[in-house]
């Protein structure tokens, strides 16, 4: 059976950012005078992680890397690339946004799985 919600006012979502300087610009700027926003930084750490977990599996698919060798690889360089992102591109102090476990932990599932899936499609690809 159907049901219906009525709302008192219309419901909108938006991806793009309605105040300040949008994201990207910040990103590509690397203004130091900028502040950032504890959304303004999930948002970029979480895509650059997903980038570099992409990139990281597209090589190490072509390379080809296999079993725990790979996974520690990728454990080593990710959490490495992350916090060389955020010390010295975004130029944050971590403790402001929950410190190092909490933006290394961030969507580590998702990143996992953007790794993963690359890996194995890229493998695929440069073996048959």
């Amino acid at each position: 059976r159907n049901v219906l919600v009525a709302l008192k006012e219309p419901v909108y979502i938006t991806m793009v950012q309605t105040s300040g300087t949008p994201l990207i610009v910040k990103l590509l700027a690397g203004n130091q005078d900028e502040s950032w926003t504890q959304d303004e930084v999930y948002d970029a750490v979480h895509w650059w992680k997903q980038l570099v977990a992409f990139i990281i599996g597209a090589v190490f698919g072509m390379v080809p890397y296999t079993g725990l060798l790979a996974l520690g690889l990728f454990g080593a360089i990710f959490v490495f690339t992350s916090i060389i992102f955020y010390k010295s591109h975004l130029k944050i102090d971590e403790e402001e946004f929950g410190g190092h476990g909490e933006l290394l932990n961030d969507g580590l599932g998702f990143h996992l799985g953007m790794f993963m899936l690359s890996w194995v499609l890229f493998y695929t690809y440069s073996q048959y």
